[in-house]
């Protein structure tokens, strides 16, 4: 069993207010107690925050009995991150404009699909993260799109300024992720957990 981690990435705030955002969110997370205010080497050999005394309050119904000693620390993110699932090929995701989904999982492999157009995402995911566009073009109807306004399955990717890792916790609630949108006003994206 290794590590696991989730992550939520605000997909829309800007480079000019990135360091006001994450510090909003971090007093916001300590005010209500789901992480510490002070960072140690806790989050998988980076600084992170440890969980707080009501770190249940960001947990599914079903976790409220999680304990903490189990759970490793919550990296804040500032600055150009991509977000992306521990392991394999991100998967599905689906085009903006027309709806149409590629990187299907596969039943005989047990896989995702090897997919031209994941692999387009993927590229235009390092291309962003070396400080160019993030622009895809679907191979069906032809039209550009950002990657963070494709829709996606399990294996999420996402392009953020802003993000938390949560390392070793147990399932994150919809409910938490839909708060941390409403505080910051931006539209966020959560990253399943996925297994290292």
């Amino acid at each position: 069993m290794g590590d696991h981690f989730q992550w939520i990435a605000d997909v829309e705030v800007g480079e000019s207010e990135e360091a006001e955002t994450a510090e909003k969110l971090k007093r916001w997370l300590v005010d209500l107690g789901i992480i510490v205010p002070e960072e140690t080497p806790c989050a998988i050999s980076t600084p992170g925050h440890r969980p707080g005394s009501h770190f249940t309050r960001a947990l599914e119904d079903g976790e409220v009995d999680a304990d903490p000693a189990g759970m490793d620390g919550v990296e804040i993110h500032v600055g150009r991150t991509v977000f992306y699932p521990g392991q394999g090929e991100p998967g599905p995701a689906e085009c903006p404009r027309c709806d149409r989904v590629f990187g299907d999982f596969d039943m005989e492999s047990l896989e995702y699909e090897d997919d031209p157009q994941i692999r387009a995402l993927i590229a235009a995911a390092q291309r962003w993260d070396e400080g160019g566009a993030a622009e895809v073009g679907c191979r069906v109807c032809g039209q550009s799109s950002h990657l963070n306004d494709w829709r996606w399955g399990y294996g999420a990717l996402a392009l953020g300024r802003v993000g938390l890792t949560f390392w070793n916790w147990p399932e994150l609630s919809d409910d938490f992720t839909r708060q941390i949108g409403e505080r910051l006003g931006h539209r966020v994206r959560h990253g399943l957990q996925q297994k290292l």
